[in-house]
């Protein structure tokens, strides 16, 4: 299952992808979108955000993307992201993407802010991208359900840091060294994906006693 998992954000956007395969061998194949992969990835022989699973069966890298700035001009975020996503899914065909869908405004007591805009400009551009290059499935995952899943229930009223620290802690882990909370989210997001769609994460499949998580700090 070539899948790409996003927690998307104007100003950093997590990403995480699984996909068949050593990603050193696939990204040998692709000579010639070779520095571009790399600048989407952020990825090299040295780096620590990718792992491969099972001998080379499967492979996992993940990110984050700054897509805004204070000299970012008007459409440059949504340029950026599907600049993004073309690569990846041009080089790992990608053909499900999992994103943690937004509050509504319900939920968000009917406030509106220019973030929260952005947001859903750019999960639309999301969507476009994935009806017109025909991908298999594009699936929204609730906050609440994927981070229950990832770092178990926490009580009603927990700090947004603090469920953050608990992500991080989460990812750490399972075995991977994410830069941003942003990459921890987003491998929250995939792992919640594949399990309910019948599949177990590679990085689970060792796990026989779940840690606890939220020691002192």
């Amino acid at each position: 299952m070539k899948t790409m998992a996003l927690d998307v954000s104007a100003s950093s956007t997590g990403w995480a992808i699984i996909v068949p395969g050593d990603i050193r061998r696939l990204l040998e194949t692709n000579r010639v979108d070779w520095l571009q992969t790399l600048e989407v990835l952020g990825l090299s022989r040295v780096s620590k955000n990718w792992r491969v699973y099972g001998e080379g069966a499967w492979s996992v890298a993940h990110g984050a993307w700054r897509l805004k700035s204070e000299w970012s001009r008007e459409g440059e975020p949504h340029s950026k992201l599907e600049h993004n996503l073309t690569v990846l899914q041009r080089v790992f065909g990608i053909e499900h993407i999992a994103f943690e869908a937004p509050l509504t405004p319900q939920q968000r007591g009917g406030a509106s802010n220019p973030g929260n805009d952005i947001l859903i400009e750019l999960l639309g551009l999301v969507k476009k991208f994935h009806f017109e290059r025909g991908l298999r499935r594009l699936q929204g995952v609730h906050r609440a359900s994927w981070q229950s899943e990832f770092i178990g229930r926490q009580k009603r009223g927990t700090k947004r840091k603090t469920l953050l620290d608990l992500i991080e802690e989460r990812a750490v882990q399972l075995g991977f060294v994410c830069r941003k909370n942003d990459e921890a989210a987003a491998l929250g997001v995939l792992t919640y994906f594949l399990l309910v769609n019948g599949i177990t994460p590679p990085w689970l499949e060792e796990e026989v006693l779940r840690p606890i998580i939220g020691g002192p700090r």
